[in-house]
């Protein structure tokens, strides 16, 4: 069995111990005889012996532990029972009496204890008697008491191969200076330490430092032996430095006596990777076409002749001393300048190749960059990025193209095709045929086979040449025929680019130029004259006009036609004898002119007759291209353009006059309106209507008898006037006959625009716009007066009043009517109205019903009302844009006027209050008192000039004296102090009034008071009458006159206030809103005075 004591885990081997002391052969059966000889008297079972026994010294390292007990036991359970302290593993062999214990390893040296504990039991269940352990201790005292210490540090060093071919030596560092050290392979770089005595590993591995540190894991190969097994590659030539603190402890919690320190050094670069060649085949041009290049290392050998060949032909590859990652290793190559292509590794990575898109650029050095990110497999970076380089084909130029020809000759030996055929890379060409392009080839030939599409691709002409491509002579010979003739005089530059390439793959070093003047430095000109009509208008009309040339003059007269029915005709003259079609196809007028074309003269005059009139007024452009050709096919150099100008550079204008008939309203209505020309005149009252039923006709006069058809088309009046339109029998007068009246104020354009013509189709230069304006520019006033009758209340009483415009007076007194008749308002107008729709654009406000009657020429509206007017109310009249006149003319603006019937009245309101004791007047208006405002003061208590204030600051003194009893009159007489007085604003109805004032006690107790007498003062004597002062007498039945009760001869005071406290008592005088003035008119709001007894 092996067992790990502390943990109390047992493995049962596949052997019984058949012996338990070395003289025993059958121990079970000889350890019972031996029992039974000692007696087995004792009930539970015990350990009878153990070796060694507690407290032995000396011990070896390899000893055993040996125990014995009284009876046959369960074996199991007292394996389960056994521990060790500090823990050792080991075996057990076992009898039914007895376990024997053998460590796996030697014992340190130190004390150790092992334990029995009770739950170890025999076979019948019996626990031993009482917990069994024992001391002893492994060496002398003296081994004993050591502390453990490092024996050695160790990490794998030697040679690159050594290390490489894992024959390296696990060398001590801590005793040894080691300079060697392997970088060693990702997962199996390790450094162990070495103890001398079994250790604690968890307080070991914290006393564990590493410098620099790193990634690495704790193997514990023994408790003697630790190992830090690393996840990377040591750094090269970095010094590591392992320290192993004194906090380490073995098992016997015994300290390392002092730390230990070691370090070593990476001397082998075993993992760096390296390049070890970089190849590229390399050859002279034609070896490497044939696909001979020869393997080469740029890296050992300077390269100028790399091979361009087909890319297949031309690989680079990089060989590294060690497997890399390929995918990182391929990010970090570049080649420059910037080649296409694609990267493949081989299988175990060691070798990039570079397979090129296309062939390599002659004469181009290429970069081949290594960053020093390239990283083996081992995630070992190169040391320093790296740079190798080549030259592509070789260093020298090369000369592609031998020659690039052209004919070139007079143009009689280019026509004949005798042109002599010259090389324009070595000779100046400046007389390159033009003639017909069959004759007149271009031909480039090459100095090798040629790859026709990139060259014929990269082949371009400025300007731009289009032809035919032919290749010949193993494609060493390419010839361009145009598919046009050259321009005359015009320069031609070749360009070959340097995407031209030979069948091998290479392309031009360098781009090829060469260039030649086709025909000559001057020009052809095929054009002689071009001759047509020009004069003046009558000249051209009367069929007496002239040919000119419009090439060699500027004209700006050609006549429009050279009669009223014989068109303009044009006549070119050419120097030579034409190609007709061609010639028929160059020639372009701008603006087009339909035409037909006639040839005489041996083909060397051209007629062009239009199918109709030039346009007056028009430029036109004759242009004849380089299409143009002579019959033995001779372009024209260069386009001939011309221009002339038909009619003339003056405006054209048609128009002679527009009238009408203007005037004021009256004038115009009264047939007295005068014709204005409104063409040459800014008219701002053309007549509405030239009389009540007529309306005003509009004739425009023209210079020249007109096409009436497109001149009526021509003519537009915005707004539009529907009418009729009636022409002269000479066409040249235009009566325009409105079907209505005129809008008043409405200002109208007239236009006539250029698509108006004479007879003859002359069209005027510019449209002709004009404006009028109806009536006139300012709002018509049609109302003259709106009178009323006015006057004083009697003067309207007794007769009709005087008549007063509203208008321009200010009315606040309109008679109301009378007995015999009432009031009546009088419209008057300037002109005959619209009655019915004038009736409906009056307002008056408050209405006004009555009888309306209009004088016999629509020019008066007199409305008579039914009833009298309201007097003191205003009446606002108003007369509204609706209203028209006979004409049509509308009011110009909305007239709002007002009247007051009667007189201008207020609404009637307190205007001061006192008592009869004050200064307070029997007259308006009261003036109240800012100082004393007792019943003594000089003046009323309040007027509305003034704010009203508490009731402790107007004061009145009860008229009683508290001495009257019952049945007698004492304190019955009126005594002044209480009698209080009101001045009204205006003359107040004297019954809806004095019913309106009442007067209450607010302050307790509860009193009746009863209005005793009143006095109305300040009346006026004539209608509607009425006063403005009231005094008010009172009588207040607790009051001392006649006892409680009211006096029945007369009883006029209130209650004695002479005694009473201040504040009190309080008495409100009020007018309430029943109140009303002589018109009618309620007081607004009720009126409340509070004073205090005093």
């Amino acid at each position: 069995m092996l067992v790990r004591s502390d943990k109390v885990k047992w493995v049962i081997y596949v052997f019984l111990l058949s012996l338990f002391l070395s003289s025993c052969k059958n121990s079970s059966s000889d350890l019972k005889k031996f029992f039974t000889f000692l007696g087995d008297k004792e009930e539970n079972p015990k350990v009878l012996s153990s070796t060694p026994g507690n407290g032995d010294k000396g011990l070896p390292q390899n000893q055993k532990i040996g125990v014995i007990f009284n009876k046959p036991m369960n074996i199991n359970a007292c394996i389960q029972s056994f521990s060790v302290q500090p823990s050792v593993n080991g075996f057990f062999e076992t009898t039914d009496y007895s376990l024997l214990f053998t460590p796996v390893e030697l014992w340190n040296y130190g004390t150790y204890t092992f334990i029995i504990t009770k739950s170890c039991e025999d076979r019948d269940g019996n626990d031993i008697k009482d917990l069994y352990s024992a001391n002893f201790t492994i060496g002398n005292a003296e081994d004993a008491g050591l502390k453990p210490s490092v024996s050695s540090m160790t990490v794998m060093a030697g040679t690159v191969a050594d290390c490489n071919l894992a024959s390296a030596v696990d060398t001590d560092f801590l005793s040894n200076d080691v300079s060697t050290a392997c970088m060693g392979n990702p997962k199996a770089n390790k450094i162990t330490i070495n103890f001398t005595r079994a250790m604690n590993r968890l307080s070991t591995q914290s006393a564990v430092l590493l410098s620099p540190d790193a990634n690495y894991t704790y193997v514990w190969n023994s408790d003697t032996s630790l190992s830090l097994v690393f996840d990377t590659a040591f750094y090269q030539n970095q010094r590591y430095t392992l320290k192993v603190d004194a906090i380490a402890r073995d098992y016997q919690d015994k300290f390392l006596e002092l730390p230990y320190v070691g370090s070593f050094l990476v001397g082998s670069n075993n993992l760096i990777p390296t390049v070890s060649s970089i190849t590229v085949p390399a050859a002279a041009l034609d070896v490497c076409g044939a696909g001979g290049g020869v393997i080469t290392d740029i890296v050992t050998t300077s390269v100028s002749n790399a091979c361009l060949g087909n890319p297949s032909n031309s690989p680079v590859s990089i060989t590294f001393s060690t497997p890399m990652d390929t995918t990182l290793t391929s990010q970090a190559v570049s080649i420059s300048p910037l080649t296409g292509g694609s990267f493949s590794w081989n299988t175990d990575g060691t070798v990039l190749t570079f397979t090129p898109d296309s062939v390599f650029i002659y004469k181009t050095r290429y970069t081949i960059s290594i960053k020093n990110t390239a990283i083996s497999t081992n995630k070992i970076y190169i040391e320093s990025a790296k740079e190798y380089s080549f030259v592509a084909g070789g260093t020298s130029d090369l000369t592609f193209v031998n020659s690039i020809t052209v004919p070139r000759g007079t143009i009689t030996e280019c026509n004949a095709g005798t042109g002599v055929v010259t090389d324009m890379l070595t000779a100046s060409i400046n007389d390159a045929c033009v003639g017909n392009p069959s004759s007149s080839p271009i031909v480039i030939t090459f100095a090798y086979e040629m790859d026709t599409a990139a060259t014929k691709s990269a082949i371009a002409f400025s300007p731009t040449l289009n032809g035919t491509y032919v290749w010949s002579g193993a494609n060493k010979v390419l010839t361009i025929t145009p598919d046009s003739q050259l321009s005359y005089s015009t320069r031609y530059t070749l360009l070959i680019g340097t995407a031209a390439k030979t069948k091998t793959g290479i392309n031009l070093t360098e781009q090829i130029q060469g260039s030649f003047l086709a025909g000559s430095a001057g020009s052809i000109n095929l054009v002689n004259t071009i001759n047509l009509s020009h004069g003046t208008l009558a000249a051209c009309r009367g069929g007496s006009s002239s040919s000119i040339d419009v090439l060699a003059n500027s004209v700006s007269d050609a006549c429009v036609s050279t009669s009223d029915t014989a068109v303009n005709t044009l006549t070119i003259n050419f120097f030579y004898p034409m190609d007709t079609a061609s010639t028929n196809n160059a020639i372009i007028i701008s603006p087009s002119i339909p035409h037909s074309k006639s040839w005489s003269g041996g083909n060397q005059v051209l007629t062009l007759t239009p199918d109709s009139f030039l346009s007056y007024g028009q430029r036109y452009t004759i242009t004849i291209g380089t299409s143009a050709k002579t019959s033995t096919n001779v372009y024209s150099s260069s386009s001939t353009s011309t221009s002339f100008l038909v009619g003339g550079t003056a405006s054209v204008n048609l128009l002679s006059s527009v009238s009408s008939t203007h005037g004021t309203l009256l004038a115009c209505r009264g047939g007295t309106g005068a014709t204005v020309d409104i063409l040459s005149n800014n008219t701002a009252d053309v007549c509405v209507g030239i009389s009540d039923t007529a309306y005003t006709p509009i004739v425009i006069t023209f210079a020249y008898p007109m096409d009436t058809a497109s001149t009526l088309n021509a003519i537009s009046i915005s707004p539009n006037i529907p009418g009729t339109k009636v022409w002269s029998a000479s066409d040249t007068v235009l009566t325009l006959t409105p079907d209505n009246f005129l809008s008043y104020g409405q200002t109208y354009t007239l236009s006539i625009g250029t698509s108006a013509k004479t007879k003859t189709y002359i069209s005027p230069t510019n449209a002709t716009s004009l404006s009028f304006v109806a009536g006139g520019n300012a709002p018509a006033n049609l109302i003259s007066t709106i009178k009323v009758f006015t006057g004083t209340l009697p003067a309207c009483n007794s007769g009709p009043g005087t008549a007063t415009d509203i208008i321009s007076s200010t009315v606040e007194n309109a008679c109301l009517g009378n007995s015999t008749s009432n009031n009546s308002l009088e419209f008057t107008f300037s002109v005959p109205m619209n009655p019915t729709v004038t009736e409906n654009a009056i307002g008056i406000n408050p209405s006004i019903s009555g009888a309306k009657v209009w004088s016999s020429g629509n020019t008066v509206l007199t409305l008579s009302s039914d009833s009298k007017l309201s007097y003191g109310t205003r009446y606002d009249t108003s007369l509204g844009t609706a209203a028209k006149s006979l004409q049509n003319v509308s009011q110009g603006s909305s007239l709002s006027k007002s009247f007051i019937a009667g007189a201008k009245i207020t609404t009637p309101a307190v205007q001061a209050v006192g008592v009869a004791s004050q200064g307070c007047g029997s007259t308006f208006p009261g003036v109240g008192s800012t100082v004393t405002r007792d019943w003594t003061a000089g003046s009323c208590y309040w007027d509305n000039s003034l704010g009203l204030l508490s009731p402790s600051s107007y004061l009145f003194q009860g008229g009683d004296t508290g001495n009257g009893s019952s049945g007698s009159t004492t304190d019955c007489a009126d005594v002044n102090t209480d009698n209080f007085r009101i001045i009204f604003n205006t003359y107040m109805d004297l019954n809806t009034t004095i019913a309106a004032v009442s007067l209450k006690r607010l302050s307790p107790p509860y009193t009746t008071i009863l209005l005793a007498s009143y006095v109305w003062s300040d009346c006026q004597a004539t209608y509607p009458y009425g006063c403005r002062v009231l005094e008010l007498v009172y009588a207040e039945q607790e009051a001392s006159c006649n006892g409680t009760l009211f006096g029945t001869s007369g009883d006029f005071n209130l209650y004695k206030t002479s005694d009473a406290i201040a504040g009190y008592p309080l008495y409100q005088l009020s007018v309430s809103a029943a109140a009303k003035d002589v018109n009618g008119l309620s007081l607004s709001p009720s009126f409340y005075f509070t004073m205090e007894g005093n």
